[in-house]
């Protein structure tokens, strides 16, 4: 990208602040980045604060995480499962109450909340070994100019080391979803590379052993498996260094107005694409 730009006025215009080495970049940057740089520039560069505004969907899905996570805790630790009316006690309180138009929604949302908790937990057992449980990991990235070092960070759900039918090892990376279903090569490959050096101390060789990406979509119930085979990773690992490449050069950080705008928490925040969707009768 040009580190000049041509202003409006014909005025040459600044250009935008860099990614900064020394900041970490998660498979969510990325993402964002590719959806709308903007965003990424005011919450990684900037630093803007989050609007403090209620969402449901984000809500319940914030919950419905801890309360897996907890679930997956206590399997580690071979205490017994939570009756799904116990799930739903928990949702309810956490959902505050005067959001809700009536007693009616916030029941029914808490009641959506237990129902895709148990129906994660059905996916699990507990002959696994739950390595990790909402514990992050990350690994450095050799760079240009010669000795500088990006670092790749990453926070799955959950990781486990399950056997297979023939008894052999392998290992999982679980992602629970409760939005739309979107997939995506960037969360599966970025999680092993991550955790490649963490495997090491488990396994004799990372290279061959299998390993999977579960996507858990907890409205559906439905289940995607992404085979982590070293050919795909190979191959999905140059799409995100392309991608890390990217932001690694803007300058411009521009608004990208779409539907998953509704989605931003940075909506109408100096942002002038909503102005221009606004206009827009007919966006689709």
């Amino acid at each position: 990208m040009n580190e000049r730009m041509e202003s409006p006025g014909g005025d040459i215009a600044q250009p935008g602040p860099s990614w900064p080495p020394e900041t970490w970049i998660s498979p969510t940057a990325l993402k964002n980045f590719n959806t709308c740089p903007y965003r990424v520039r005011l919450r990684y560069l900037e630093k803007v604060p989050e609007p403090h505004a209620f969402s449901l969907n984000l809500s319940k899905g914030r919950i419905a995480h801890d309360l897996l996570a907890m679930s997956a805790k206590r399997i580690a630790g071979d205490l017994p499962d939570q009756e799904e009316d116990w799930f739903y006690q928990q949702a309810y309180r956490r959902l505050p109450r005067s959001e809700f138009p009536s007693d009616e929604a916030h029941v029914g949302n808490a009641r959506d909340i237990a129902r895709w908790v148990c129906g994660g937990l059905r996916y699990l057992d507990r002959d696994a070994g739950f390595l990790r449980i909402e514990k992050g990991d990350h690994r450095e990235v050799p760079w240009q100019p010669e000795g500088t070092h990006l670092t790749l960070m990453t926070r799955p759900d959950l990781v486990l080391l399950r056997t297979g039918p023939e008894g052999e090892p392998f290992i999982e990376f679980i992602d629970y979803k409760t939005g739309k279903q979107r997939l995506d090569d960037i969360v599966p490959v970025v999680m092993r590379y991550a955790f490649t050096g963490y495997f090491k101390t488990l396994v004799p060789d990372t290279q061959s052993t299998r390993m999977q990406f579960t996507w858990l979509w907890l409205e559906s119930g439905e289940i995607n498996v992404t085979d982590l085979s070293l050919d795909y990773s190979i191959s999905a690992w140059k799409g995100v260094r392309q991608n890390i490449e990217l932001l690694m050069a803007e300058r411009e950080w521009p608004a990208q107005p779409s539907h998953l705008c509704n989605y931003c928490p940075y909506n109408g925040n100096a942002c002038t694409a909503f102005d221009a969707m606004k206009g827009d009768s007919e966006p689709f």
